[in-house]
């Protein structure tokens, strides 16, 4: 799983139904004593850390099952909780629709000659922009282990490896 992705993903095509691989998982759940959390939902199936050693980088393992020609395609990403994706979404939101009003502003005073001292808060509107990315990146290292757990249980309840693209 390479650092720049920010939600890898994976796509992989089984004879397995959504509700056996429910089944399998909370017989997994039951033998094995892992204590993730399965919330089920039509063709959707999410996979969590468990509350008590959940934190806001925690991951959590999206799946949506779809039948293609008899087989089973399942689509599954890896993302955080949904706070957390939100509260970055919208900081780079935010800071977007800032960039453009500064740079529309800068444009035209440059275009009229006038002095456009505000280019300055393109360079710090950008360093919070990358402070950001770095700063979801970071968190992403922190739930690196929460990741591969719920990988591996996702494998192990397919009974095959499972590559992430």
């Amino acid at each position: 799983m390479a650092s720049f992705r920010l939600r890898p993903r994976f796509k992989q095509f089984s004879n397995i139904t959504q509700e056996e691989f429910l089944s399998k998982a909370l017989e997994l759940k039951q033998t094995k004593g892992n204590d993730f959390v399965l919330q089920s939902m039509n063709d959707y199936i999410v996979i969590k850390i468990p509350s008590e050693e959940r934190h806001s980088w925690s991951p959590q393992l999206e799946l949506g099952f779809e039948t293609i020609d008899g087989q089973t395609q399942i689509r599954g990403h890896y993302g955080p909780n949904p706070g957390t994706w939100m509260l970055f979404m919208y900081g780079y939101a935010i800071l977007g629709i800032m960039f453009s009003f500064v740079g529309v502003l800068v444009m035209s005073k440059m275009t009229l000659g006038k002095p456009y001292g505000e280019i300055w808060y393109l360079a710090l509107i950008t360093g919070l922009g990358l402070a950001l990315y770095f700063g979801a990146q970071l968190g992403q290292k922190l739930g690196a282990e929460h990741m591969f757990r719920l990988h591996f249980f996702f494998q192990e309840v397919m009974g095959e490896r499972v590559n992430i693209q």
